[in-house]
């Protein structure tokens, strides 16, 4: 699965549902737009939930606080250890 659409995958699953039906996050998939992660409006639940969700799904220990630090997702998913080749 591309890397992107996984992410956005949790995003979503996670409560971030601003993404669900949304240009940019079709953009976001495509690559061709940046997305800020304070644009999401990620609360501290969703924020908690994306946490265990990358923590299980690729192992990657991450704090809510540190999560969200990073100012865009290409930021976020340049921490998270996905095997990116199938993007290519």
């Amino acid at each position: 699965m591309n890397s992107r659409l996984l992410l956005l995958e949790i995003l979503i699953s996670s409560g971030v549902y601003s993404l669900r039906e949304s240009s940019q996050a079709e953009e976001f998939a495509a690559g061709t737009r940046a997305i800020k992660l304070k644009d999401l409006d990620i609360d501290s639940l969703s924020a908690m939930e994306i946490c265990i969700r990358l923590e299980n799904r690729f192992q990657l220990s991450i704090a809510p606080e540190t999560l969200l630090s990073f100012e865009y997702l290409d930021d976020l998913m340049a921490a998270i250890p996905i095997d990116n080749s199938d993007d290519l």
